[in-house]
């Protein structure tokens, strides 16, 4: 029986052989340190994310960061993130949002623990890191070459999880429902017809999210900075998303504030 994810506890609770995932999402970061996005600064805050995650839900089989990486696609940005994510000790899998610049990601967003791939295999579990970024858009769509990547990974009959940065179904902020991901319904058309497709997951919007879609579950995670959406247990504080990939092909996720 799958744990619930009312249960504060079930984190702790998860099987031996549960991959234990780590998100991770907009951290906007700057090439100045003392540089401040709404009176946060962003480098501090990731790293009080990240001590925080390792000390009470580590270690991790590997982390997700589900882009807007760096605020203005700055080299030296991506360079100093790359060394804010060596203390969590395990692969870390980054795609881009729209606040960055995919080729340089590629390029100076890479260690050896850090890197940017396209699908991963651990366990029984399928990760597909799919790039909704538009140049010079705020709003995502997928091109084809990734709607096909995607298709052929789900040939595969491992249990998926799929991530992006742009959310494909309304979050209810009409502002950031502007600037989703224009071509969902293609997505989708891929997606309800593959019950392998077990969890959609993405970043863009600065909130917690949950829904579900016949067989898929649907996820937003907060950012590592600041948020655009009150919620009342937060009250807009920096937030990460856990995702425990169990070996049945079911999730526990929960969602855990600084």
């Amino acid at each position: 029986m799958p744990i619930s994810p009312s249960d504060p506890l079930g984190w702790n609770q998860l099987p031996a052989d549960a991959i234990k995932v780590l998100q991770l999402t907009d951290t906007h970061l700057l090439a100045d340190s003392d540089q401040k996005i709404q009176h946060v600064n962003p480098r501090e805050s990731l790293h009080r994310v990240i001590e925080q995650a390792i000390r009470r839900h580590g270690p991790f089989d590997f982390a997700l960061a589900t882009g807007d990486l760096a605020q203005q696609a700055e080299i030296a940005a991506y360079k100093h993130l790359t060394t804010q994510f060596n203390p969590l000790d395990c692969p870390v899998y980054c795609l881009p949002g729209n606040h960055d610049n995919p080729v340089a990601i590629h390029m100076h967003l890479q260690s050896k623990s850090v890197s940017s791939p396209k699908i991963v295999d651990h366990g029984i579990w399928r990760i597909v890191l799919l790039d909704s970024v538009l140049t010079d858009k705020s709003a995502g769509y997928l091109a084809k070459d990734e709607l096909a990547l995607l298709k052929g990974a789900l040939h595969a009959s491992r249990p998926t999880l799929i991530a992006l940065h742009h959310q494909p179904v309304p979050v209810g902020n009409a502002s950031m429902d502007a600037m989703a991901l224009g071509n969902a319904e293609d997505l989708f058309n891929i997606l309800d017809q593959a019950p392998q497709a077990r969890a959609l997951i993405w970043g863009h919007v600065h909130q917690a999210f949950e829904q579900t879609r016949n067989h898929l579950r649907l996820m937003a995670c907060p950012s590592t900075c600041i948020q655009f959406r009150p919620d009342p247990s937060n009250k807009l504080r920096p937030g990460y998303r856990l995702l425990g990939l169990l070996p049945d092909g079911e999730i526990y996720t929960e969602v855990a504030w600084l």
